[in-house]
């Protein structure tokens, strides 16, 4: 069995948003983690999650945004 970490790149550039919140959520909504005030490339990492579809929350001074993440 191969092992290895499953992560998240957070970045942007040009779009005048130093920090984002993120929040990433189970199927039912339950959430599973909070990460506040990430920077531009900062990380988070889903590898002590089971296989499974997430949903992660990408929120910002200017507005939200939803992501569907698949992990195998």
């Amino acid at each position: 069995m191969s092992s290895y970490k499953l992560s998240i790149h957070v970045f942007w550039q040009g779009c005048g948003i130093d920090v984002v919140d993120i929040v990433v959520l189970d199927v039912q909504g339950k959430e599973l983690l909070y990460q506040s005030s990430m920077f531009d490339q900062d990380r988070i990492n889903l590898s002590n999650y089971v296989a499974g579809t997430y949903f992660v929350k990408i929120i910002t001074a200017v507005g939200t945004r939803e992501v569907r993440v698949t992990k195998h």
